[in-house]
């Protein structure tokens, strides 16, 4: 059994120390345990079965007005040679949402939050910088590091109680509890800020108005029935986060280089 739990915690270090890599803009260290071509034929399986379960809108407005975004952020985000599709779902969702592999989704119920390009850029720009940060493949991971983690935690409460099950089982649910609590939901909550992050930097360079930004996430700000801001929280530290991104680019001063040119 502790051969077991060395091998275990062997192979867990090694998986991390192989997958680092950084994240593109930010340059925030990560890991990553899948390819870019397995996390691309990942993101194609899920969006060929979404395509099958939900309406494509024929609106040919909402298409037009997120084509016109879509493909000024593409060219900018370092990946266009991912096999881009984005697609407007009818539907009264008031949702987004994006797929390893470059599929960006979007819901017609969300268009009415829309008065310019430009406030649907916020949007878009958040979700295509989770497929170029590759947050997908970074979450997959990070469960694989959990799993490690918690069975690595089991079998040792089974070796320092000589075989207690009960015991074992306690310590196994205290173990994946915290982990969950600990270690996998405070990476969620890394990703979004670097979405909103990196989604201003792409904003800026396709040449959108980023001072939209800020008062775009104030107006859902205690708006809890719309679904993307109930997932995407609308807090204080975002709205932060964002001013600061900002106010970096004007000066030049931001970790990407981008620099936002006084007109």
């Amino acid at each position: 059994m502790r051969k077991q739990l060395l091998l275990l915690l062997v192979v867990g270090m090694v998986l991390v120390i192989t997958g680092c890599s950084s994240v593109p803009y930010t340059n925030r260290s990560r890991y990553l345990a899948y390819s870019q071509s397995e996390e691309n034929e990942l993101g194609k399986t899920a969006w060929e079965e979404i395509k099958k379960e939900e309406k494509i809108s024929t609106d040919s407005e909402k298409n037009a007005m997120l084509a016109r975004v879509v493909k000024k952020l593409i060219p900018v985000s370092g990946m266009a040679d991912l096999d881009w599709e984005y697609l407007v779902f009818e539907s009264e969702t008031e949702n987004a949402f994006a797929l390893p592999g470059g599929k960006i989704a979007f819901y017609s119920g969300i268009f009415k939050y829309f008065n310019s390009d430009d406030e649907l850029a916020v949007v878009a720009a958040h979700e295509i910088a989770h497929v170029i940060a590759r947050h997908s493949n970074e979450g997959m991971s990070q469960q694989n590091i959990a799993n490690i983690a918690g069975v690595a935690s089991v079998l040792t409460a089974y070796i320092l109680t000589d075989g207690d099950t009960a015991a074992t089982a306690v310590t196994g649910a205290v173990a994946y509890g915290g982990l969950n609590y600990g270690f996998l939901l405070p990476y969620s909550r890394t990703h979004e800020a670097e979405a909103d992050e990196i989604g201003i930097v792409l904003m800026a360079k396709a040449g959108f108005d980023v001072d939209v930004a800020v008062p775009f996430w104030q107006k859902f700000g205690n708006d809890s029935t719309i679904s993307f801001f109930s997932t995407h929280p609308s807090s204080a530290d975002r709205i932060e986060n964002i001013k600061r991104v900002i106010s970096e680019l004007k000066s030049g001063t931001h970790t990407s280089g981008v620099v936002i040119r006084a007109k």
